[in-house]
C-alpha cells in the first residue's frame, strides 16, 4: 500500500516518498524536554517526546479523533494526553484512554497514532518517515572528541534544500558573498577540481584563499593564506566541511531539514582544535555573520527550486559540485 502523501503536500509526489526514506534532523536533543514538541518534516506535522524511559517517541501530530494538535497536550506517566477531548496515547501511538467513554470502554484498535522511527546522534534528534531506511544517518563521529572546542547554532530560512545544500558546498562565491567576513574579493579564482562518487554521496577538495584566522580583525588587516577545503556530502542535503589552515583544523557539520519545499531548518555543528584561549560566542558570531550574508542570496535565487535540467542554467568549470549533485539527484529518481 502507498502511502498517502501529507495534506498540502508541496513536494513532487515521488521526491516525497524518496526523501521520506532518508533521515532527516528534526530537534537539537535538548529542545525535547518535559512537554509534546512540534516539528514539521516534508510537510509532515509532527509530535516528539521523552516516555518515562526518557526514549524518543516520534508521531503524527494530529489526533485521530478531531483533528487536535497533540503538541498542545501534555505528558502524563510518559504518555501522550490530547489537550481537546483528553484521549491518552501510548509510545507505540496505541490509544488507551477515552475520558467520555468511561473506565471499561473498549477501545477500537484503529484509534491510534502512526509512529516513525527517530534516533540521537550528535545531539541532534533525526527521523525517518518510512519504515526502512535508504541509508544511515551521516556521520560526524569527530563531534564525540573530548579534545577540541565546539559549537551548534540554527536558522530557519525560505528556501529549498536543494538551493541550501548546493550553495553550502558551492566554493566559487565566497569571495563575493563573503568579502565582509572571511574571503579575500582579490583572490576569486578556484582551480579545477574533481567531484568524486562515494558510497554516501559526493566528495572534493580545493585549495582555498582565506583571510588568516578568519576573523574580522584579520579581514581589516587583510593577512592572506591558502588552506583545504574538503567537502564530503551525504544525500540529499547533509554537508561536512573540513577546512585545514595553518592554525588547525575545523570541521562543520550542515545537515537540513526539509520543513516543506520551499522552507528549511538548518543545524550546524562546529569543532576547532585551535584558539581555545579564545570565547566560543565570538566564533559562533562570526559564522552568524556568514550565514546571513548567504541567506541574502539563497532566499532571493529563482526558480526557488533547484532545476535538475542542467540546461535551465548555465554552468562553470567551478560548478563541478553543483552539476555532480544534480545529476546524482536525477540518478535518484528525483523529479526537482
Amino acid at each position: 500500500m502507498i502511502e498517502e502523501l501529507p495534506y498540502g503536500c508541496t513536494f513532487p509526489e515521488d521526491d516525497w516518498h524518496i526523501l521520506a526514506g532518508y533521515w532527516h534532523p528534526v530537534a537539537y536533543s535538548d529542545e525535547i524536554n518535559d512537554s509534546p514538541y512540534a516539528a514539521k518534516l516534508l510537510d509532515t506535522k509532527l509530535v516528539l517526546y521523552r516516555n518515562n524511559h526518557r526514549s524518543l517517541v516520534a508521531a503524527n501530530n494530529q489526533c485521530p479523533h478531531r483533528g487536535a494538535s497533540l503538541s498542545r497536550g501534555w505528558l502524563e506517566n510518559g504518555m501522550l494526553v490530547c489537550a481537546y477531548h483528553g484521549l491518552k496515547y501510548n509510545s507505540k501511538g496505541e490509544c488507551t484512554r477515552i475520558p467520555a467513554a468511561g473506565p471499561d470502554a473498549k477501545i477500537p484498535a484503529k484509534l491510534c497514532l502512526k509512529t516513525y522511527q527517530v534516533a540521537e546522534r550528535y545531539g541532534i534528534v533525526w527521523v525517518c518517515l518510512k519504515d526502512k531506511a535508504t541509508q544511515t544517518i551521516p556521520e560526524f563521529d569527530i563531534w564525540e572528541d573530548s579534545n577540541i572546542q565546539k559549537a551548534k547554532l540554527s536558522s530557519e530560512w525560505n528556501t529549498s534544500p536543494t538551493r541550501y545544500a548546493e550553495n553550502f558546498n558551492d566554493v566559487a562565491h565566497a569571495a563575493w558573498i563573503h568579502a565582509e567576513t572571511f574571503a579575500p574579493r582579490s583572490y576569486p579564482e578556484i582551480g579545477r577540481y574533481q567531484v568524486e562518487q562515494t558510497e554516501y554521496g559526493l566528495y572534493y577538495g580545493a585549495p582555498t584563499t582565506f583571510l588568516a584566522s578568519n576573523t574580522f580583525e584579520a579581514k581589516r588587516k587583510q593577512e592572506i593564506e591558502t588552506g583545504l577545503s574538503e567537502y564530503f556530502f551525504s544525500m540529499p542535503f547533509t554537508s561536512h566541511l573540513k577546512v585545514t589552515t595553518s592554525a588547525g583544523v575545523e570541521h562543520i557539520f550542515d545537515t537540513v531539514q526539509p520543513i516543506s519545499a520551499n522552507k528549511i531548518r538548518f543545524f550546524m555543528l562546529k569543532t576547532r582544535n585551535y584558539d581555545f584561549d579564545q570565547p566560543v560566542d565570538d566564533w559562533i558570531a562570526f559564522q552568524l555573520a556568514v550565514n546571513e550574508e548567504d541567506r541574502e542570496t539563497v532566499e532571493n535565487q529563482f526558480p526557488p527550486n533547484m532545476p535538475l535540467d542542467l540546461s535551465k542554467e548555465f554552468h562553470i568549470a567551478a560548478d563541478a559540485f553543483s552539476v555532480a549533485y544534480r545529476r546524482k539527484l536525477k540518478a535518484l529518481g528525483f523529479q526537482g
